[in-house]
């Protein structure tokens, strides 16, 4: 895996659609939080604010996220803050590892006792897991993901339609060309995804091309290896979706418009819940 050349730029970039990536907090009857892929840690700090009895627990690969995400809310928050009120039920916990099968005990122990509900928060996630890992891997991390021990699961990552893979309006493609701004990332970008006269290469490229500070490592990231319908397969049948959304980020289309001058028109990212049958909730 290309190593992430500036962390901070990497994580402030993440957090600025942070309110969008909390779209389930009135969606979902949870109390504790798992966030796959954690990065710094950011969501859990914007949901702990808010919900500072709830537990959460972040895991990530990086062992460098994992250590800048404990230090930040060990210089934010007081040794007591995980004192409750009385008639609290789940003890407040915040915890970092790069040890998932720690989390999955807890979670299944807490099913096992009838304690609260566990929340899977997905986020940006699945696209990386598709990109850095090998067949064996993916597999895992999907009966990780289903393993029945989640009430809800909520998902948002790139995952555009089947539909995008066409020929792209040939316009579009004439003013990307004629931008000499990022002739470079475009040539790079072109080199190993093929031609952006492909509709599909060329909202993958206008998707990534403004990480010019960790280039080297984004566009040889794959942003659309599973599309919204082979996402959909892969929903387990134990598992209802509540909420289902296509779309593209207001931001990131406004700043395409801004630099080329053209209208996205495709959705790429998909918002979605599932949440686990009555029926096997109870068995």
């Amino acid at each position: 895996m290309e190593q992430i050349s500036n962390i901070n730029i990497y994580n402030e970039r993440m957090s600025k659609s942070l309110i969008d990536k909390a779209f389930f907090l009135d969606k979902v009857e949870g109390n504790n939080f798992v966030d796959f892929g954690c990065a710094d840690g950011t969501l859990i700090y914007y949901l702990f604010k808010m919900f500072p009895f709830y537990c959460f627990y972040g895991y990530d690969t990086s062992e460098e996220m994992i250590k800048i995400a404990k230090n930040h809310f060990k210089q934010n928050f007081p040794d007591d803050f995980k004192k409750l009120p009385e008639g609290k039920i789940l003890p407040a916990t915040i915890d970092f590892t790069t040890n998932y099968d720690e989390i999955a005990k807890t979670v299944k122990r807490l099913r096992s006792q009838g304690i609260g509900n566990s929340v899977l928060i997905l986020s940006s996630i699945i696209h990386e897991v598709y990109s850095y890992s090998n067949t064996e891997e993916i597999d895992s991390f999907w009966n990780r993901v289903f393993s029945g021990d989640y009430k809800y699961i909520v998902v948002r990552d790139m995952l555009p339609k089947h539909s995008l893979d066409k020929k792209s309006d040939i316009n579009d493609v004439i003013k990307l060309r004629r931008n000499e701004k990022y002739s470079k990332e475009l040539a790079d970008f072109e080199n190993i995804w093929g031609s952006i006269e492909n509709n599909k290469n060329l909202v993958h490229f206008l998707l990534k091309y403004r990480y010019e500070n960790n280039w080297k490592r984004e566009v040889k990231e794959n942003y659309f290896p599973l599309y919204a319908e082979e996402f959909q397969k892969k929903i387990n049948e134990n598992y209802d979706c509540t909420y289902y959304e296509e779309f593209v980020l207001p931001f990131t289309k406004t700043q395409i418009k801004n630099d080329f001058d053209v209208d996205l028109k495709d959705t790429t990212h998909v918002k979605c819940i599932l949440k686990l049958k009555d029926n096997i909730a109870k068995s």
